[in-house]
């Protein structure tokens, strides 16, 4: 029998009792700590005011608003380019409110047009995609740096703060993976291409996790990433394809297979996974969202399977923002060699 207690000035004790092996042990724990730091967040966040542009579009109504509803921010004005009534409604021509954050979700094509009116003292959230190619990107960061400078800035790509496997945990030697297969199924609306999401979205995710297996920077990784070839890559209105190469290491005998599969999907939900090979003919699925699950197959058997600790990737967003991090965003040399990795497929 084993009895773990947590004690949360405010929230009173939490008390488990439970009878069950380690590993299961150590998974609940990992749950708690989540939980925890969360009430934490929502703590901080309640005495925070936050402005939010592009308010009527699909990601803020079905993804962000919910988020900041349960965040339990004090104060919340939207932005939109339409019309609406109400004291926390603004037009976009309007004089805006100073906020803690300023979050743009809307297309960032358009924050160069609104950067001067959003104020100085906020801290900027904009949402990838930044731009659409690597010459859009940096005329939007050279608007910005003029305007108001970087450090209150932060380019914001919720995959970088869902979790994050690391492959040495799982028993998986980075210098064993013969291939890794992404798969991406997005029912957003926002009309992001294939290629913007896998620059925005995939090729981070996949920075970050070999990052940590391989005990480098995510830029190392990316800078690896050989820049994916049209004659490699098939494009459908539902359905994208992309194949490249990766090489790690100079040490590593072979390079790493690097497979993406994007399909824009009708569905409610969005759906993301990890599948690697190795050369000792196993492949390891991690499915990252929306359930976090570890499977392993042998001859394509399913040999092992395990939960992972999950987490809700945009309040994580929130909170880091708030705190401070720099590590849960990607850099400008990030996003900027990710726009040259499908540099010829845009």
């Amino acid at each position: 029998m084993t009895v773990v207690t947590i004690h949360k000035r405010c929230f009173g004790s939490l008390l488990l009792i439970v009878q069950m092996s380690s590993t299961h042990l150590q998974f609940i724990k990992c749950l708690l700590l989540q939980m925890l730091t969360k009430l934490k967040s929502y703590t901080y966040i309640s005495s925070m005011s936050l402005l939010l542009f592009g308010a009527t579009g699909h990601l803020a109504q079905n993804t962000l608003l919910p988020r900041v509803y349960k965040a339990g921010f004090h104060d919340v004005y939207y932005v939109s380019k339409n019309h609406h009534t109400g004291s926390h409604w603004f037009h976009t021509g309007d004089s805006l409110p100073t906020t803690d954050v300023t979050y743009f979700s809307a297309s960032s094509d358009h924050i160069v047009s609104h950067i001067e009116k959003i104020p100085q003292e906020t801290l900027l959230c904009i949402e990838s995609p930044i731009g659409n190619s690597v010459s859009s990107f940096n005329s939007i960061v050279d608007s910005i740096n003029e305007t108001r400078g970087l450090e209150s800035v932060r380019f914001v790509d919720h995959y970088l703060c869902q979790h994050t496997p690391d492959f040495q945990d799982f028993l998986i030697n980075p210098s064993d993976i013969k291939e890794i297969h992404i798969t991406l199924h997005d029912s957003s609306k926002s009309h992001h291409t294939a290629q913007e999401l896998v620059q925005s979205h995939v090729l981070i995710a996949l920075s970050e996790t070999l990052s940590r297996s391989c005990k480098c920077s995510r830029l190392s990784i990316l800078n690896s990433v050989v820049p994916f070839d049209p004659m490699k890559c098939v494009f459908s209105k539902t359905h994208a394809f992309c194949e490249t190469q990766i090489y790690i290491s100079e040490s590593y005998y072979d390079c790493i297979r690097l497979c993406v599969d994007v399909v824009n999907t009708q569905s409610a939900r969005d759906e993301y996974s990890i599948s690697v090979k190795t050369t000792d003919n196993n492949r390891h699925q991690f499915c990252i969202h929306p359930h976090a699950v570890y499977n392993r197959f042998k001859d394509n058997i399913l040999t092992e399977c395990e939960l992972l600790p999950s987490q809700d990737s945009y309040l994580r967003v929130l909170s880091l923002a708030l705190e401070g991090s720099h590590t849960a965003f990607p850099s400008l040399p990030e996003i900027s060699r990710c726009w040259q990795i499908v540099s010829h497929i845009v």
